[in-house]
């Protein structure tokens, strides 16, 4: 039973090393939606508004890996990518200067909430 418990508690470490710190959740062979609407939020709760938003295959520490698009947010802190990849695993990420933050999953939802932690 310990060795079982040990086996997912670095399971857990390795899915969220992967993703830079991030979130990340995987359910292979699902669809992925066709397009996503990503929101980045400052640690206040605000809107970010003309910050780059990366849509990626993976992350690599704070890095995004296999980079399909990169787009700024509007004033109300959104962004949409469309014509998402039917497969496979995505991300998205953007960094402030001082801290990044980033969300992987497979499949990808409609919408994502990316907020920066207090620094």
């Amino acid at each position: 039973m310990r060795v079982r418990s040990s086996l997912l508690v670095l399971a857990a470490c390795v899915t969220l090393v992967s993703c830079g710190g991030g979130s990340s959740s995987s359910t292979p062979g699902a669809p992925n939606s066709t397009s996503t609407t990503v929101t980045v939020l400052a640690p206040s709760g605000n809107p970010v508004s003309q910050i780059p938003v990366t849509l990626s295959t993976g992350v690599a520490g704070t890095t995004p890996t296999g980079v399909i698009s990169i787009k700024n947010t509007s004033g109300n802190g959104a962004v949409t990518f469309s014509s998402l990849p039917s497969q496979g695993q995505l991300c998205v990420s953007t960094t402030n200067g001082v801290s990044s933050v980033n969300h992987c999953q497979q499949p990808f939802p409609s919408t994502v909430t990316l907020q920066f932690a207090p620094s």
